[in-house]
């Protein structure tokens, strides 16, 4: 098993598929016009692209093979392909390395160079190098690529996988001299070493031919064969060769008859007699009709229809190859199309019906032009598309900015605290902690709890940190101020007016505190007074009449029982029924029912 290296360098084409190194040659075949790259890169250089991978060491010491797509938003598939060799081994493997989990790595074989066969998902390796197997047991003998490619979902960074140290290793039966005669059945020993693997040994099979019985010592090309034994010892293709037809300009058809080959499948021979011209390989059955006065369809006629000039569509798009010479045809189209219109027939998803795609800096639709987005604030991230050059000069190759009049606002943009989006991902000042602001108008280190401000950045002037302030314009009005009982005001903004309770409901109050959400203390048990000397009696307060005989001190003066003092004006009445010193008509009756009448509550 020996390993080798990949390379991108030119060298001949490799010949039997060993893989040794510098004889398996690689190349990129990524979509044409994505960003994916392909390239040899070396241990202790930087990859480039969105992660720096120096610290990665490679399986072999010296070189690994990068494929990388070149897009943040958009998966971009990168693929390198062998150039063509002959299988002569089962199994290859490799060692592969993915920089994202969501990106996996298809081996492919191709054998006829356009359709591929999945030979199986890598799994992903994430952090360290993985063994991925592709069994080429099928295609033992057979000419083809070994082929990897990226695939998987949209991905937000550029991911990178890297192929290293392939190897061989299980020789294919058909190229092992099983009955040691010097034939293998695809290939010549040449060397005597019981193998045909080597490039020389494989392709001798084209002179030669292979072993038809590697079973059978002294059955091998060239070998005497003994006639009709049953048995083809000269490996011709039996002991009676049948009849066939010479085909010199070898394409496919044949002419005069031959001694041939089993089957007619030599080179030079066919098993039909069809071809009209056996030195013109254009003319054959169902071949394209010429304008040339020649019979090129074996039709048994030269052109049949009036002259037109049809191109090659290389593609296979239904538009020719602009930069190709048309052809004169006469007849129906065959591999030719009717018009030149194609600006890369290597391409079929650009010629002039196809849908322009944005920025990739590829002509599509063959116009000349390219569909590019208008960067008006050159930031290099346009928003609206219009057509402009190729190459999108003065324009931009990649869309979603979402303010284009801003050179600091695009998708790669730092985002800062300035409550604006600046990475356009729809979110403003995401990764600075937002903190609440309020206007301190007053002063009194209290800020007003309607008017806050949230911002992750300090927006200077009145606005402090604190809140709580019911009355921004009022200094004496905050949080920590005291409050005053009975003033109307709540000075210290927590809901309440402190009042003075009043438990006997006679409108005057005592010291002990009771607080009202009004703030006005004339509710019921409150009072804006604090001077009731007995808040158990309704009949004793400061408005009250005081009585005598009773030994309490009815009006809160301090006294008890004091005589009762008659108001100004007062008139007294003597004589008659009433001559006890009447006052003002009422009599001494009127006099002790006094202080009851002019008690009153406030």
């Amino acid at each position: 098993m020996t390993p080798f290296l990949l390379s991108v360098a030119a060298a001949a084409i490799p010949l039997n598929g060993d893989f040794e190194q510098g004889n398996a040659h690689w190349f990129d075949r990524s979509p044409m016009g994505s960003d994916a790259t392909v390239q040899r890169v070396t241990q202790g250089t930087s990859f480039g692209g969105a992660f720096d991978t120096t610290g990665i060491v490679f399986t072999s010491p010296t070189h690994a093979m990068l494929l990388q797509n070149g897009s943040f938003a958009d998966f971009t598939p990168a693929i390198v392909g062998s150039r063509t060799f002959l299988v002569t081994h089962t199994t290859a493997r490799f060692q592969h390395y993915e920089q994202d989990a969501s990106i996996t790595l298809t081996a492919r074989f191709d054998p006829d160079i356009g359709v591929a066969v999945e030979l199986g998902d890598m799994v992903p390796s994430v952090g360290a190098f993985a063994e991925g197997t592709a069994d080429l047991t099928a295609w033992c003998g057979v000419e083809g690529a070994l082929q990897f490619s990226q695939h998987g979902d949209t991905v937000s960074a550029t991911p990178l996988t890297l192929i290293d140290d392939v190897t061989v290793d299980t020789i294919c039966p058909e190229y092992l001299d099983g009955d040691g005669d010097g034939f293998c059945p695809l290939g010549v020993d040449l060397d005597a070493d019981g193998s045909c693997e080597e490039d020389n040994e494989a392709l001798a099979r084209g002179e030669a031919g292979g072993d038809c019985d590697d079973n059978a010592p002294g059955t091998y090309p060239g070998a005497p064969d003994i006639p009709d034994d049953g048995i083809d010892q000269d490996c011709s293709g039996g002991d009676f060769v049948p009849n066939c037809f010479a085909d010199l300009d070898g394409d496919g058809f044949g002419a005069e008859p031959i001694q041939g080959s089993l089957g007619c499948t030599a080179a030079g021979e066919s098993s039909n007699a069809d071809d009209c011209d056996d030195t013109r390989a254009e003319a054959r059955p169902l071949a394209q009709e010429l304008c040339n006065g020649l019979d090129d369809d074996c039709d048994g006629q030269p052109e049949t229809d009036a002259p037109s000039d049809a191109w090659p569509d290389g593609d296979g798009d239904g538009y020719g190859d602009q930069l190709a010479t048309p052809t004169s045809v006469c007849g129906p189209l065959v591999d030719l199309v009717d018009n030149g219109d194609d600006c890369n027939d290597a391409n079929m998803f650009v010629n002039p019906g196809a849908a322009e795609a944005a920025g990739d800096l590829l002509d599509q639709d063959c116009d000349g032009s390219e569909l590019c987005f208008v960067d008006a604030d050159g930031d290099s991230y346009g928003s609206g598309t219009e057509q402009g050059p190729v190459d999108c000069l003065g324009y931009a190759t990649r869309g979603n900015d979402c303010d284009d009049t801003s050179a600091t606002v695009h998708p790669n943009a730092a985002e800062a605290c300035n409550n604006l989006d600046d990475d356009c991902d729809g979110m403003t000042d995401e990764g600075f902690p937002a903190v609440l602001y309020y206007p301190d108008v007053d002063g009194d280190g209290f800020g007003d709890e309607a008017a806050s401000l949230s911002s992750c950045d300090d927006p200077g002037g009145d606005y402090i940190e604190q809140g709580g302030d019911c009355d921004d314009a009022e200094p004496s009005v905050n949080p920590g101020a005291t409050e005053v009982r009975a003033d109307g005001v709540d000075q210290d903004c927590d809901g309440f007016e402190a009042c003075f309770v009043d438990a006997d409901g006679d409108g005057y109050g005592v010291l002990q505190l009771g607080f009202d959400p009004g703030l006005t203390c004339d509710v019921a048990g409150l009072s804006t007074t604090s001077d009731d000397c007995d808040d158990t009696n309704a009949d004793v307060s400061p408005g009250a009449v005081e009585v005598q005989g009773n030994g309490v001190d009815d009006d809160c003066d301090g006294e008890i029982d004091q005589p009762v003092v008659l108001p100004p004006g007062a008139v007294t009445y003597k004589g008659g029924a009433c001559d006890s010193g009447a006052v003002g008509g009422l009599g001494w009756l009127g006099l002790a029912l006094l202080p009851a009448m002019r008690r009153r509550r406030p």
